[in-house]
């Protein structure tokens, strides 16, 4: 910044002193010609002159810039990074030979200077192989999947000339910290993202910030809402590219194990039909990647015309945005790490104290608070109101341990949330309840593995076709009265809801369930059908 405003500042006072001199010149009886012979030389003599402090200053600004992340001194540095480039010495030493056969220019300096160079070259020229070999390590110790053969370690890591030596002699400081450094070069490259996004080549640009995407932003943005709305702190996001994928596809990841994948088509929108289509358009049929709703790729000319038939069209980096905020939402108990939780607890300290010594390590561990965390998001609970959480388990923890049924007694503390999250603008919850026998079977077929040993708490040993029979009959009931699962709720009994949610997780992952205990005044239920479930039949009454 500083040389900027020097080098404008030194163009004004040039061109000030230009035409002063030529208005001062014609004063005094000089010609136009002679005016600016006299005075036009001067000024820019000494405005080149001026910019000498400037490039001193940029100079030494980029020598103390390349020399922040290296550990050697000063001298060192300066000396190897002169030194380490061949081509701009011979360049330079070029140049100044030619300024100073250019007739009128002074011959001296410009012979001095090439002079001077003409040796650095031929130094750094027998020194260039040592650095050649030094950065070939390097990128080969950087780049994963490229790991150095031990033998080439060793080899590095001797004095030169001394690779065939019989005795040991002991490393440079320098190769001494990069063979010192390895081993912790190496475990980077154990690290696993806990959220990434691979993409194929075709798609590299969208990531530009230039090419008017949005897609770091909107990503940013959705980072943001989830901490907002839902308490879960999403952790940065890593895009890369990978050339092993189809060059239209990307892929999101959750700890290195891929859970999505779509490909977009270049030049084309994604058009969806949310029920207002009044007149179909013609174009490339596929699925819409977050819902799995029927849509079509269409060119970006039928925009206009695809939105006027009523028609959702939204862009390629919005289809990715989309995709990754339900993945995140349906994940979101996979993203969350005792790390995470460790944060969170720590932000409730520093308002709410009181709960955080009550509660941790005296009755419960971070684990265990994460475990309940864990279930509530798996089943889209929001866990923003985090002082309420830890005060529900603070006051059930010394009855049990179990983060399961610590759960339990935090859904019912928080069942204002879960009946606003479920219910319309009315607070109608619409319900589809179970017939008593069925919860009594459940019910009578809990197990606590933990006394036989297993040690996964309470679960359920049902019979295999009552549960199969259960499903289907909720499946069509869903089918026939609501038209998707985020529109009705599972009511059952608090003894065994989590244990109905169990049961039909595998199939209907998106299905709430929830207990009559977390109804609270205010909310109205408006039943939709009865399931009745037996061995041998299944049947539904509306």
């Amino acid at each position: 910044k500083f040389v900027r405003g020097d080098a404008i500042a030194g163009i004004i006072i040039t061109m000030v002193n230009i035409f002063g001199g030529i208005i001062i010149g014609m004063m005094n009886g000089l010609t136009v010609q002679g005016a600016l012979k006299t005075y036009a030389i001067l000024p820019v003599g000494d405005g080149l002159v001026s910019q000498i402090p400037s490039l001193i200053i940029a100079t030494a600004s980029a020598v103390i810039i390349t020399k922040a992340s290296t550990k050697t001194d000063l001298s060192r540095e300066m000396v190897g990074q002169l030194l380490r480039q061949t081509r701009p010495l011979a360049i330079a030493a070029c140049i100044m030979m030619v300024f100073a056969i250019v007739p009128g220019m002074p011959k001296v300096p410009f012979l001095a200077i090439a002079l001077f160079l003409g040796p650095l070259y031929v130094i750094s020229k027998k020194q260039a192989p040592a650095g050649g070999m030094a950065r070939m390590a390097a990128r080969a110790n950087g780049r994963p999947g490229q790991a150095m053969p031990a033998g080439r370690q060793a080899i590095l890591a001797a004095p030169a000339g001394e690779q065939g030596a019989d005795t040991p002699q002991p490393a440079r400081a320098g190769k001494r910290e990069t063979a010192q450094q390895q081993p912790e070069k190496m475990e980077e490259l154990t690290k696993v993202d806990r959220m990434s996004i691979e993409i194929g080549y075709q798609l590299v640009p969208i990531i530009d910030p230039k090419s008017g995407s949005g897609l770091l932003d909107k990503i940013s943005s959705i980072r943001r809402n989830f901490a907002r709305e839902m308490g879960l702190i999403v952790p940065p996001i890593r895009i890369k590219d990978n050339m092993q994928l189809a060059p239209q596809t990307y892929v999101i990841k959750i700890r290195g194990q891929e859970i999505a994948r779509f490909s977009l088509m270049p030049l084309h929108l994604l058009a969806m039909d949310a029920g207002a289509v009044t007149t179909k358009i013609i174009g490339e049929e596929t699925t819409e990647p977050a819902f799995g709703l029927p849509a079509l790729w269409i060119p970006q000319a039928q925009k206009d015309a695809a939105e006027l038939a009523g028609y959702a069209v939204i862009d390629g980096p919005t289809v990715i945005v989309t995709h990754l905020s339900e993945v995140i939402k349906r994940h979101a108990h996979e993203i969350i790490s005792r790390e995470d939780t460790q944060k969170l607890i720590n932000h409730v300290k520093k308002d709410d104290p009181a709960v955080v010594d009550e509660l941790i390590p005296n009755l419960v561990t971070v684990g265990t608070v994460q475990r309940v965390l864990k279930n509530m998001l798996q089943e889209r609970v929001p866990i923003i109101d985090l002082p309420t959480i830890l005060e529900a388990i603070a006051d059930h923890a010394q009855i049990t341990k179990d983060p399961d049924v610590l759960t339990e007694f935090v859904r019912g503390r928080m069942a204002r949330t879960i009946c606003l999250q479920f219910s319309d603008e009315e607070g109608v919850i619409q319900a589809i309840t179970l017939d008593p026998e069925f919860e009594r079977a459940v019910a009578q077929s809990i197990a606590n593995t933990n006394a036989i040993g297993i040690g996964h708490g309470a679960t359920v040993t049902l019979d295999p076709a009552m549960v199969q029979a259960f499903v289907e009959v909720l499946a069509k009931t869903m089918q026939s009265t609501v038209s998707s699962p985020y529109d009705a709720v599972l009511l059952s009994s608090a003894a065994v809801r989590r244990h109905i949610r169990s049961l039909i997780a595998p199939a209907m992952p998106e299905m709430p369930v929830l207990s009559y205990n977390e109804l609270v005044p205010g909310f109205r239920v408006e039943a939709k059908a009865c399931l009745s479930v037996t061995p041998t039949a299944a049947s539904t009454t509306a």
